[in-house]
């Protein structure tokens, strides 16, 4: 069952890239669309229905492999998935309104019902100690962060789109959702990694980190309001909550390098290397967004932040999601469909970064980059199809063990 749950997530992740595609394509050649709707249906579905849906799944694997079984949890995640569709019909024909609204409502209860689920069911709670305490943490940021959806609605109607609070609101929901939530559900997937071949991890260094890490994401929303122009001090707390997370991110490769030998050799290839190299560039640019000059550049020029969000989101944590469901067994898919999506997404993402100098510096090309961007996100596009196909076809044709 798991693996259908996992293909429906990589089913979701296809019709967003092709969302994504249409809206590079609308950027171009103009739609007589609302762009902004539709992009309420790429970002949603790509949060809620691909990554949280698959880091939900691969959570509930490592510590309640009973509960997938279970028809309850069945009939909760289809319903989830369910609510997703419904955002992705809504959303482009109405924008954030009756039925998206409550499509979005809908599927936050599910996610409440899911979290106690996960704290309560402990199958192995004991046995992977902090495989479950980092989840928990994640959790926390995943509750943290629905805080903005139910308040949206109220804010559109009271105080409009434009409003200052609106988008405060809006960064309120992404900074959680992915600094918060999907950065701690991967470390915790992570450190399954290892506690799942029976490695005691210390834990003195590992809780620091975690506390550490939990300040960070905490504190680190306060960079998503320098574009308002606070007080200095603001810029200063930024700063801080980007120390917090680099010194727990270093704690955990410190504890990385004393791990047996022999047991990297022969866990670690070139994607966790990568995933761990994510995390460092991670670090840096939000080190780069605590600067009070380069936060409103940033805000200025979206491209920016567009670049950093398809880093985060695609380079790290969908990557993530692949290489771990490889490794598990839990999909089969060609490593050469991962490595044309990994290259195509770092062209499409480079050129997005390009485009951002162009626009800020006045250099010509703007129109030429966007050609660019679109052709490797036609690309990367195409992967992304044809990984989603490999693992039907494999599950469909009895390709994976039991």
């Amino acid at each position: 069952m798991i693996k259908k749950y996992l293909l429906s997530a990589l089913i979701v992740w296809s019709v967003v890239a092709i969302i994504g595609l249409f809206l590079r394509y609308m950027q171009i050649w103009p739609v007589e669309v609302n762009f902004s709707y539709w992009l309420h249906a790429h970002s949603h579905a790509a949060f809620l229905g691909w990554i949280h849906a698959a880091l939900v799944v691969l959570l509930t694997y490592a510590l309640h492999p009973s509960v997938l079984q279970s028809a309850f949890l069945k009939r909760l995640f289809w319903f989830s998935q369910l609510m997703v569709a419904g955002m992705l019909i809504s959303f482009p024909m109405q924008g954030y309104k009756l039925f998206s609204i409550l499509f979005l409502s809908l599927f936050l209860l599910g996610t409440y019902v899911w979290a106690w689920i996960y704290l309560k069911k402990l199958d192995n709670g004991k046995v992977y100690p902090f495989t479950f305490s980092y989840g928990k943490t994640g959790i926390f940021f995943m509750i943290l962060s629905s805080i903005s959806p139910w308040i949206l609605g109220a804010i559109i109607h009271f105080l409009g789109k434009n409003s200052v609070w609106y988008k405060l609101d809006i960064f309120f929901y992404l900074h959680f959702q992915y600094n918060g939530w999907f950065f701690f559900a991967v470390i915790a997937l992570l450190i399954y990694w290892v506690e799942r071949s029976g490695i005691i991890l210390p834990q003195q260094p590992v809780k620091k980190a975690k506390k550490l890490l939990t300040a960070g994401v905490l504190l680190g929303y306060v960079t998503n309001v320098l574009w308002i122009e606070p007080p200095l001090y603001y810029n200063f707390i930024a700063l801080i909550s980007v120390i917090l997370e680099a010194w727990g991110l270093w704690i955990l490769l410190e504890v990385y390098k004393d791990l047996p030998e022999e047991w990297k050799q022969n866990n670690i290839d070139v994607w966790m290397k990568w995933i761990g190299a994510g995390f460092g560039l991670k670090v840096i640019f939000q080190f780069m967004a605590s600067c009070p000059y380069l936060s409103m550049v940033a805000y200025i020029y979206r491209d920016f932040i567009i670049g950093y969000l398809h880093f985060v989101l695609l380079g790290v944590y969908s990557v993530f999601i692949l290489w771990i469901s490889l490794h598990l067994k839990l999909l089969k898919i060609k490593k050469s469909y991962i490595i044309g999506f990994f290259s195509a997404w770092a062209g499409m993402v480079t050129f997005i970064f390009i485009k951002g100098f162009i626009l800020w510096f006045g250099w010509p090309g703007h129109d030429i980059i966007h050609l660019i961007v679109f052709g490797f996100t036609f690309i990367m596009v195409l992967f992304i199809l044809l990984i989603t196909k490999d693992a039907f076809k494999k599950l469909h044709t009895g390709q994976y063990s039991s």
